[in-house]
């Protein structure tokens, strides 16, 4: 996916790769997650065995047409929000989120999350907020 997306429901697929905002108001699940902010996003549930959510999105990739993007995906920064992430390995940046669960758990530059569920690693950026942390 590229540009914007809305969807009403859940979202399920193999791989989802997203550069640009969406806003899926069901769960997004797929085995591999790949989004690229490029404006807001938004899912009320993200589950998938590998998750990376990383800055970037059009400007990244030399497109003018960024805040356009931006404008249509909701305005405001670039940014991923979702009540619930949980996978196998998790890496993210620029998210908020209520919980994140899994294995192996990157919190990256920009993320405020309230609750952390690891089993076997975590790393929090010194640039990240993360309010509770719990080895399960």
């Amino acid at each position: 996916m590229s540009g914007v997306l809305h969807v009403g429901a859940d979202v399920e697929a193999d791989i989802f790769k997203a550069s640009g905002g969406f806003h899926i108001e069901g769960l997004l699940s797929a085995d591999r997650i790949e989004v690229h902010l490029g404006g807001r996003c938004q899912a009320k549930e993200i589950g998938g065995e590998k998750i990376e959510v990383r800055r970037g999105g059009f400007k990244q990739k030399g497109i003018i047409l960024d805040g356009l993007i931006k404008t249509l995906a909701g305005g405001g920064a670039a940014e991923l929000q979702a009540s619930q992430i949980e996978g196998d390995e998790i890496y993210l940046e620029d998210t908020t989120a209520d919980i994140v669960r899994g294995k192996h758990i990157q919190i990256g530059p920009g993320c405020h999350i309230g609750t952390v569920e690891y089993e076997e690693s975590l790393e929090v950026h010194s640039n990240a907020k993360v309010e509770k942390q719990t080895k399960v």
